[in-house]
């Protein structure tokens, strides 16, 4: 019988095409749709963020791509746990926001703990909002 599951390299490209799509999509729809230019280069922001003009914002993108490798690297142990249940896209759809925004062991913006031990107002932590479900 043939293994329908895909072998490590192939799975980590996919995971790494995946997120650097989506990265990139929701990126753009903050860019143009929240305001982030805006919002990134005023107020309590300006202390958190760089520049949009900053070659770092710029290199964001491309960096993405190793990200997204990282991401099938750690994802690769429990990829049959994604692709044999029967809503197991689903079920990491929740997991990832669940684990790298909402729930990060620092108090980011946007975060369970940012928003208890910040000081940014709550706008701040709910600007991440759309971007992060998309």
């Amino acid at each position: 019988m043939e293994d329908r599951h895909p072998g490590f390299y192939t799975f980590i490209w996919r995971v790494m095409a995946a997120h650097t799509i989506a990265y990139g999509i929701a990126g753009l729809f903050a860019l143009s749709c929240m305001g982030c230019r805006e919002h990134f280069s005023t107020g309590t922001l300006t202390h958190l963020m760089r520049p949009m003009d900053s070659p770092w914002v710029a290199l964001g993108m491309g960096l993405q791509v190793l990200r997204g490798s990282l991401l099938g690297v750690v994802l690769y142990p429990f990829r049959r746990i994604f692709l044999e249940a029967k809503h197991g896209w689903w079920l990491l759809a929740w997991l990832i926001p669940g684990l790298s925004a909402w729930f990060t062991i620092g108090p980011a913006p946007g975060s369970f703990e940012g928003m208890i031990y910040t000081v940014f107002p709550w706008q701040y932590h709910l600007l991440g909002l759309p971007e992060t479900l998309l």
